[in-house]
């Protein structure tokens, strides 16, 4: 079959014409969004820009009406709500600056506070800052304070501490041993609590509030026992709570100044004067013994800065303590020493000989080097203050410098004047070569090295 085509040339044109028509549009509106892409983008990033500095405000608007809230140590809660995107904590690093102060319209600054590593990021332009002091705020049941009880220690005496922020009902104590639940003890104020640790391993306590803990082992010993509000410059304090076992108890107070003492045992009151002398570098001192058939809370006041050492079994022959300097520190160039009869360790951390002085003598001791020297020094009544040219370390030994000391003391740091630090140092005490060392561990994570000049 045939049939007859015929080609039309006028279509062919316009259908090449429409192809070549569509595909310079395209091109020019290729060539358009090209040259609008960086417009665009522009105009992408201004707004994303506007949008994260307004989510920005309005996180800082919530979080200084966050830090405007409650007391330190409150916890306080607000919902952060981000325009886009989620807020995750990073509790690796730490990138914000907190403030937190009595005091408005200050610039000081703290960062890196609430990571896990070992160093924050201070900034005060105001002035110079040369130091930091750190407190524990926490406070409430759902923040206990933590208690580890070495093993050696054979009983433990626990009373609540006193203060502003004592609980209306019982404190609750949670007992532990290798990380097993033990048993629970509830405690009110002003009441004492006696625990034997005999027998347990990595005997650990949890409080609903701060305790005074008083542990023991052996018959008899000395402590130099914290006030439950100390100061924060030298750590002297004017009232104390003591759980203080049945027996008999010696207190021992001193003081750079007259003092008004107010001793309270089993609700009853008694008022005791002592003052000082015109001798400015002799302190003053008090001294009293307690009696009792069971264990008591003890308080005492005073009315001047005080520092307070209690002794049990007091009989010369146990009883053993490091002195805290004038400036609070375990090392220091100036001591306010006990009047009680005894003898007087000092230690020389240092690589320079270092002299001692106090009223009608003295002594210089070699680099890390221990002298013993009975005290306190004859013709002296109250608390001798002695002063060195290099800081060193004073220990207080209830016995003569004859015999061997028996008890616990602390080794401070030399990097630090304090119980923790990074290098301690110590020559033999006067015990004969009969010691025992015991670490424990301040932080996370540490690596113990222990180098001897004697053999081991």
């Amino acid at each position: 079959m045939k049939q007859n085509l015929t080609r039309n040339e006028e279509s062919v044109s316009a259908a090449i014409a429409t192809v070549l028509l569509f595909g310079g549009v395209v091109s020019i509106i290729g060539l358009m969004l090209v040259s609008m892409l960086p417009i665009i983008e522009e105009l992408e990033g201004s707004i994303e820009r506007d949008d994260m500095a307004s989510q920005m405000m309005i996180l800082s608007q919530q979080t200084e009406i966050l830090s405007e809230h409650g007391m330190p140590g409150d916890s306080t809660e607000i919902d952060l709500i981000p325009i886009d995107g989620t807020l995750s904590w990073d509790t690796i690093r730490g990138g914000m600056w907190y403030s937190s102060t009595w005091n408005s319209d200050t610039t000081f600054r703290m960062k890196g506070v609430m990571d896990f590593d070992d160093s924050i990021e201070i900034k005060h332009p105001e002035s110079k800052t040369t130091s930091v002091c750190f407190d524990d705020l926490r406070l409430g049941p759902t923040k206990p304070f933590i208690y580890s009880i070495p093993d050696y220690i054979e009983e433990i005496m626990i009373s609540p501490n006193q203060g502003i922020a004592s609980p209306l009902g019982p404190v609750e104590l949670k007992v532990y041993s290798d990380n097993q639940f033990v048993e629970k003890i509830d405690i009110n104020i002003g009441s004492t609590v006696k625990l034997s640790t005999t027998g347990l391993q990595s005997y650990k306590i949890e409080s609903s509030h701060e305790l005074n803990v008083l542990a023991s082992f052996g018959n008899g010993g000395s402590t130099m026992f914290m006030p439950d509000n100390p100061s924060q410059s030298d750590f002297t304090g004017r009232s104390w709570s003591i759980p203080m076992d049945e027996g008999s108890n010696t207190l021992h107070i001193m003081s750079k100044a007259s003092n008004k003492i107010e001793l309270m045992i089993n609700e009853q009151p008694t008022t005791h004067l002592v003052t000082s002398g015109e001798d400015q570098r002799i302190g003053v001192s008090w001294t009293h013994t307690i009696n009792l058939d069971s264990p008591q809370l003890v308080s005492i006041s005073t009315s001047a800065p005080s520092r307070l050492i209690m002794l049990s079994a007091n009989d010369n022959l146990t009883g053993s303590l490091t002195l805290q300097s004038t400036s609070g520190a375990f090392i220091g160039s100036e001591f306010n020493t006990p009047g009680l009869s005894g003898s007087l360790e000092l230690f020389n951390p240092n690589d320079e000989l270092a002299t001692v002085t106090w009223k009608g003598g003295g002594i210089s001791i070699l680099s890390d080097s221990t002298v013993v020297i009975p005290w306190p020094p004859q013709g002296i009544t109250g608390t001798p203050i002695i002063d060195s040219d290099k800081e060193i370390a004073a220990y207080w030994h209830n016995n003569d410098s004859s015999g061997p000391s028996n008890g616990i003391n602390i080794i401070p740091a030399k990097d630090t004047g304090f119980s923790s630090g990074k290098s301690h140092r110590y020559a033999t005490f006067s015990s004969n070569g009969l010691e025992s060392m015991h670490a424990q561990l301040a932080g996370y994570e540490t690596r113990f090295n222990y180098s001897s000049t004697n053999s081991v």
